[in-house]
């Protein structure tokens, strides 16, 4: 399997409400979301109002507030404010889940597929406060393919199947078997599909839901869906500045928060995105300043409209040399960060395949690409353009199911195939490319995320040594703009 990471190093990613927002325009930031909760109900949150009728600032610190008693307030007053807190939960959870809806009626943005693809191919930990699953949708979407020798990666493995569902949601989980092999997203502040019990600190109640539907094509959780698939619960969002309460209080959270924790100290790199780590936020502040103190984190990348608004921050609760900082500020400030990141990794791939390609031998019968989790098809030629190769398949008629024994890859009698890609021709396609794709006859289009040698022979799946190219779903082609430096 492919092992292109430093020894001992590796980057975690860090995402709050200003991801979303570059994500699309339709995801809001705290106060958008604070302002427009108020409008959808101002008889609870009213309070929440400032004196020109908007939100107040800070609106998720003064949320925060009501979520727990305070020593200051009587028991009536506290009792009032935890329903105030407790009334605002569904109508954010609705504010946010018509704004999802509308992200998820269109396709994901490019920059953000090939950002979940580099993550799970080299198993970032990705840290989240966002309540939202756009994420999650990218990867049932997309179909990342297995990194080691099992069918397409659900997405609930992402999660590492954690909190349970309230009915198996993928084969993986009904089986019992271990998660996948991908990157860890840890939601340290709950999702909009999670559920619970209010107040229950057992962590027993707090169920998984289904996702939202998928990019194109989105599903919203009906009110009598989730009564009958989550009787007696509500959204399980936590409140950002609570500290000693229930949501804090759980296994289920403190699991989440200390695998956290042990990522960013196993982490050489920390990439900030769209998250400004405000000082109330005293959970999250202490968990970044205790992974910088008794980690081993050497750099970090602020990716943010306003990053010197963060380093400011983050220089109040960490001692960090300015050399170790980088700042990525401006509007498109995330997708062009991100496309960065992704023109480094596909060099860093087609280096690899260039290395595994002149380590073949005779032996090799062809070259197989996998996806969409259970996809194969053989390779016949390659086109180079550019810098990019793209690996042409055969047509459609003549892809395998490769869970079905008779209609195995014993390729080249009875299938049609007038030749097939060599492994000679393939690594001369390699010299100099800077990225490889997979294209089928239609010009639909994958990047080339993992490869390996399997002995089809041992598998009684066929004959010979086949490389294996690994690719998520094939998409139509899309026309990507130059972005400027």
């Amino acid at each position: 399997m492919r092992r292109l990471k430093v020894p001992g190093g590796t980057t975690s990613f860090i995402l709050g409400a200003g991801f979303s927002k570059a994500v699309s325009s339709h995801m809001p930031i705290t106060d958008e979301l604070g302002a427009d909760c108020v409008r959808r109900d101002p008889d609870v949150l009213g309070k929440a109002v400032g004196p020109g009728g908007q939100a107040r600032p800070n609106f998720e610190v003064w949320l925060s507030r009501r979520a727990e008693d305070q020593p200051y307030r009587t028991t009536a007053e506290n009792l009032a404010a935890r329903a105030i807190f407790a009334g605002a939960v569904p109508i954010i959870a609705d504010s946010l889940n018509e704004r999802q809806m509308q992200v998820l009626s269109e396709p994901a943005p490019v920059w953000l597929r090939r950002l979940v693809y580099l993550w799970h191919s080299e198993r970032s930990p990705v840290i989240t406060f966002n309540y939202d699953c756009l994420v999650e949708c990218v990867v049932d979407t997309y179909r990342l393919p297995a990194l080691d020798d099992r069918g397409g990666v659900p997405w609930a493995s992402v999660l590492r199947f954690v909190p349970k569902p309230a009915t198996p949601e993928s084969s993986g989980e009904m089986q019992g078997r271990a998660p996948w092999e991908t990157f860890r997203l840890h939601k340290l502040h709950g999702s909009l599909n999670w559920f619970w019990t209010a107040g229950d600190m057992s962590g027993a109640t707090i169920q998984r839901g289904r996702l939202p539907g998928s990019y194109g094509e989105a599903k919203p959780v009906s009110e009598s869906e989730r009564s009958w698939r989550h009787p007696g619960r509500e959204t399980f969002i936590v409140p950002p500045s609570a500290l000693k309460s229930s949501y804090y209080g759980n296994p289920v959270t403190r699991e989440i928060w200390s695998s956290a924790h042990s990522s960013l100290r196993r982490s050489s790199k920390v990439v900030l995105m769209g998250y400004s780590l405000p000082m109330t936020d005293l959970s999250t502040a202490g968990l970044v300043a205790s992974a910088v103190e008794t980690g081993r984190i050497s750099s970090i990348d602020i990716v943010d409209r306003n990053p010197d608004a963060v380093w400011a921050n983050l220089k109040q609760i960490a001692e960090i040399p300015d050399s170790a900082v980088r700042l990525f500020g401006g509007d498109k400030a995330i997708e062009k960060f991100a496309g960065a990141e992704w023109r480094e990794y596909c060099w860093e791939v087609a280096a690899y395949l260039e290395v595994l390609a002149s380590d073949g031998h005779s032996a090799v019968r062809g070259i197989l690409v996998y996806w969409d989790g259970l996809q194969v098809a053989a390779a016949v030629s390659t086109v180079r353009t550019g810098d990019v190769l793209s690996v042409v398949i055969d047509p459609p008629g003549q892809q395998w199911d490769v869970t079905s024994p008779e209609r195995s890859p014993d390729i080249p009698s009875g299938k049609g195939l007038e030749r097939l890609l060599s492994l000679q021709e393939f690594r001369d396609g390699l010299s100099g490319a800077h990225m490889v794709e997979v294209r089928s006859p239609t010009g639909a289009t994958s990047p080339v995320l993992d490869a390996n040698y399997v002995d089809m022979t041992a598998e009684k799946t066929g004959h010979g040594v086949w490389m294996v190219l690994k690719c998520p779903a094939l998409e139509p082609p899309v026309m990507i703009p130059e972005q400027s430096n």
